[in-house]
């Protein structure tokens, strides 16, 4: 195996922050960027052999063309997520040239960017899933090949959109969920999204709290969909059987993160579900 590391910007998020552990657990040699090196340090994996620890900002070209120096590959797996669409939409073309350029600039064998779903020729498609989409053509464009992976929210204990599902209180109608927008909001007890990935049809989730006496609270999630002609129809049918699985999930990682036990549920009801998780 070379010894050359691979560049991992964004090794604090939450995906960077997992995938950088299972790199060096395979025996490769790890360049984690981030604006702050005491972040880093706090990392479990900052004391690996293989991990090395960069001070930069994709922001910065030279902090990242220095970082990048003597890599044979990196991730880039960092984007924004402001609510004023040209200052977010900015941010990331600049970090997107910075690392194409930084890219070059050190003879990098490839780029791995993690980007969103969604046709950039859908008028309809979110300002922020089409940001996306500049990211990947700006890194494609460059001398350095790039694979363009698109997935849909990632949802989880330490993300950001996790995160900000667990303080409600925090979030204001308009506001965005990577790939969700926020619709409605009633602190601390609702809260209405709508899906704004590509989709055959318009989707909402909706979360409610209730209290249930004795020091529980249950939590009940909404998924609604209106589809877009039979293939609207197909698609979420098709993922009918896959809904008890996702809310299994979900319900697990929103116990975990909060440090409360699940005492009953999901239980499907009226083509809804509940959760019930201890106060």
């Amino acid at each position: 195996m070379t010894t050359k590391p691979v560049l991992v910007t964004g090794s604090t998020g939450y995906v960077g922050g997992r995938l950088v552990p299972k790199l060096l657990e395979s025996g490769c040699r790890v360049r984690a960027l981030g604006r702050s090196i005491a972040k880093l340090k706090a990392r479990p994996w900052a004391k690996y052999p293989l991990a090395e620890l960069a001070a930069g900002d994709v922001l910065d070209y030279e902090s990242l063309r220095k970082a990048a120096a003597g890599c044979r590959a990196a991730f880039y797996l960092v984007h924004s997520m402001g609510a004023d669409p040209k200052g977010f939409t900015e941010t990331d073309r600049v970090a997107a040239q910075n690392m194409a350029r930084a890219a070059a600039a050190a003879g990098l064998e490839h780029i791995v960017y993690l980007g969103g779903l969604g046709n950039p020729d859908d008028p309809l498609l979110s300002k922020h899933l089409r940001s996306r989409h500049e990211v990947a053509e700006i890194l494609q464009s460059g001398p350095v090949p790039a694979t363009f992976l698109r997935a849909a929210m990632i949802l989880g204990s330490g993300s950001a959109s996790f995160e900000i599902l667990r303080h409600p209180l925090e979030l204001r109608v308009g506001d965005t969920l990577d790939f969700w927008r926020v619709l409605e909001v009633e602190p601390p007890h609702r809260l209405l999204l709508l899906a704004e990935m590509k989709l055959p049809g318009e989707a909402v989730l909706e979360f409610h709290l209730a209290p249930q006496g004795d020091g529980k609270v249950e939590l009940k999630q909404t998924a609604r969909f209106l589809p877009r002609g039979l293939g609207g129809i197909v698609y979420w049918y098709s993922l009918v059987p896959f809904h008890r699985w996702v809310y299994r999930g979900m319900l697990a990682a929103i116990a975990a993160a909060v440090g409360k036990l699940i005492v009953k549920g999901p239980e499907p009801c009226n083509r809804s579900t509940r959760r019930h998780a201890k106060e």
